[in-house]
């Protein structure tokens, strides 16, 4: 099955500030990011913090804007994406993140939720690569849209 379209004004407008963000650089660092230039997209904003253990990528959820808190099970603020069951890897969100750490750009991809393995079904998110001294990723900038999410209309028994 192919992936669905990515295409959000939120994820639009977050990648826009990501690139003007990063201007010749490779990528921008996290200190570059303003909560003032993007307030509309707050309640959606994530930071995220990278590690590496034994060369191996570790995210770890440094902030989580209000929309995604209130659509998540709790606040992973703090957390791992390890210490998360329908997070760690191999899922598809661990896929995005370490995705985000290996390009030189912004990735999109359609997350089901948890339990929902079927692609067309779920928010639309977007991680972009940050770098204190513009070689190695140390964070990620990202947003999710939740408003594509479709629900599956329930088929009539005739």
């Amino acid at each position: 099955m192919a992936e669905p379209e990515t295409h959000s004004r939120i994820i639009d407008e977050a990648e826009a500030y990501w690139c003007r963000l990063r201007g010749g650089r490779a990528m921008p660092a996290r200190h570059d990011v303003d909560p003032a230039d993007i307030r509309r997209l707050l309640p959606f904003v994530m930071i995220i913090g990278v590690t590496r253990v034994g060369g191996v990528p570790r995210f770890r959820y440094r902030l989580l804007g209000t929309g995604i808190v209130a659509r998540s099970a709790r606040d992973y603020t703090g957390m791992d994406i390890e210490e998360l069951p329908f997070q760690r890897s191999p899922s598809r969100i661990a896929s995005l993140y370490l995705d985000a750490t290996r390009g030189a750009g912004p990735v999109r991809r359609v997350i089901p939720r948890a339990g929902q393995e079927d692609p067309r079904f779920g928010p639309i998110g977007m991680v972009a690569p940050l770098s204190d001294d513009g070689r190695t990723v140390d964070g990620l900038f990202g947003v999710f849209d939740f408003s594509p999410i479709e629900v599956p209309q329930p088929v009539p028994v005739l």
